[in-house]
């Protein structure tokens, strides 16, 4: 007698349970719950994703302002900041367009005195301008 309670208590749990998959699986409530959690668990993944590339582009960002700053603040051994290579070769070609048009430097018997003088009064300005404009 008892096996037979014993074997009719499991049918019955057992029964009561696929009755109960079996309303759940045709409840368009609870499928939809279903697919709400997924939908949730896919979305947190894809956010984790994006904080960690968050996370990686913050730190390339600050290695890039330090590596600016570095250079900026670099000096040759002068103690002098260091100057971009444009800048050197902007001051050379000043320099040599000095030395070939400055009237200081040109001997006075030279017939062309007058023409390189003036050639060096109007280009030494625009030399300036563009210098101040960096």
């Amino acid at each position: 007698m008892e096996l037979f309670l014993l074997w009719f208590v499991f049918g019955a749990v057992v029964v009561w349970g696929v009755i109960k998959l079996s309303f759940q699986r045709d409840d368009p409530t609870a499928q939809h719950e279903l697919v709400l959690r997924e939908q949730r668990v896919r979305y947190e993944k894809q956010v984790y994703a994006l904080q960690h590339r968050i996370n990686d582009l913050e730190q390339r960002l600050d290695e890039s302002r330090h590596e600016t700053k570095k250079a900026l603040t670099r000096r040759n051994e002068d103690g002098e900041p260091e100057e971009a290579p444009g800048d050197r070769r902007f001051r050379e070609l000043k320099k040599r367009f000095a030395l070939m048009f400055h009237p200081d430097h040109i001997r006075r018997d030279d017939p062309e005195k007058a023409m390189r003088s003036e050639v060096f009064k109007e280009f030494w300005a625009e030399i300036e301008r563009i210098e101040k404009e960096g």
